[in-house]
């Protein structure tokens, strides 16, 4: 079937289209944070632990686990509600005590990145304030395979060495 449309016509739709006042569609809702404190220390350090080690099927980390993937990289991610995908860090209780909350890490380089805590770090690991290891300086610790990340990482030890975490964290906001 073809229609026939004349200039006329064309026009005569577009002033009346031009007339009626135009609603944008509401904002998108900002997200809403809470500001963490960053500790005072060089924290360009980001250690890993194999996601194998989470093993007490019956925990919140368990389950948090069972809904990630690896990444290309060999990270652990995860698909957050908003459709972000978050890689899987343990964090000290300074900044969190529930598995699952989302964080947004804003590095010295510019970079950001969002991670769900896939596990918690013991106080007795962490430094008086409970915010990072006070031999490293490491305040988030990352979930990795071991078997599919890079030997430089697993070598160093460190996953900065990952396109994108590499510098030290300077602001933390935890997600509500």
């Amino acid at each position: 079937m073809s229609v026939n449309v004349d200039d006329q016509q064309i026009q005569s739709v577009v002033d009346r289209l031009s007339k009626q006042d135009y609603v944008p569609p509401p904002p998108e809702p900002a997200v809403q944070t809470v500001e963490c404190s960053v500790p005072p220390v060089d924290t360009s350090f980001k250690s890993y632990t194999d996601y194998r080690c989470i093993t007490d099927r019956t925990s919140p980390q368990w389950a948090v686990r069972e809904q990630c993937f690896t990444d290309e990289d060999g990270m652990r991610r995860i698909e957050a509600p908003n459709g972000e995908i978050d890689y899987i860090v343990a964090l000290g209780s300074a900044y969190t005590t529930t598995v699952g909350d989302r964080f947004i890490f804003t590095l010295d380089t510019g970079a950001t990145f969002t991670a769900t805590v896939g596990d918690l770090k013991q106080d007795r690991h962490t430094d008086p304030s409970h915010r990072y290891i006070e031999r490293d300086g490491n305040v988030a610790e990352f979930h990795i395979d071991s078997e599919a990340v890079s030997a430089r990482v697993l070598q160093m030890g460190d996953v900065s060495w990952v396109d994108g975490l590499s510098g030290q964290i300077v602001r933390i906001q935890k997600i509500l």
